[in-house]
């Protein structure tokens, strides 16, 4: 097994809700939802990371769930957060501005 994201732990060969942490990645999602940018959403839950650490977070299919790790963010607001980097991404590119 590979490392084991944020949010989590592992515990008796399964993986458990890190129920602090957890909470800091539910947030997250919500906040980028909400306008903020990749750092100034982590910042803002108290999770020192850098830009690019951010977004694979927020790509990180785990945090829906699987097969091994439980749910901590609801599909729904995964897929929107899918979205919002695709069209920022988009929106950066199209300014000419080629950071994410």
């Amino acid at each position: 097994m590979g490392h084991t994201p944020l949010g989590y732990k592992i515990e008796n060969g399964a993986a458990v809700i890190d129920t602090e942490n957890a909470e800091k990645i539910k947030r997250m999602f919500e906040l980028y939802l909400s306008g903020l940018g990749l750092s100034q959403a982590a910042n803002s839950v108290g999770l020192n990371k850098y830009h690019c650490t951010v977004k694979k977070m927020l790509k990180n299919k785990k945090y829906i769930g699987d097969d091994f790790y439980p749910a901590i963010v609801e599909a729904e607001t995964f897929e929107k957060v899918q979205k919002a980097l695709l069209d920022r991404d988009a929106k950066a590119n199209q300014d000419g501005n080629l950071s994410i």
